[in-house]
């Protein structure tokens, strides 16, 4: 499941980026593998995580005021919570 992770974040990532928005089934499977989840694989490059956090927020600001701002408020905040690859990569140098 890491690798099909992996995948969505970056197909996220990607719709996002290229429309400023995401499919519903996209972002169902996206939330659904969050929702699965405590932290992200454990050998995550440096653009997954980028990826990842860019996404969530990017939900965070197109959806001001709705239940699915808050729901990727929660995802952000368990996962940087949970996530020893999100803390690592606040250590990083760079």
């Amino acid at each position: 499941m890491d690798n099909a992770f992996t995948e969505c974040i970056h197909s996220f990532s990607k719709n996002l980026r290229e429309a400023d928005d995401v499919a519903p089934e996209l972002r169902n499977k996206f939330f659904f593998m969050c929702d699965n989840k405590e932290q992200l694989p454990p050998q995550s490059s440096k653009e997954t995580i980028d990826a990842f956090l860019a996404s969530l927020v990017s939900v965070i600001n197109l959806n001001t005021g709705s239940p699915l701002q808050v729901e990727a408020l929660g995802y952000l905040f368990k996962f940087i919570k949970n996530g020893k690859t999100l803390i690592s990569l606040l250590n990083i140098d760079e």
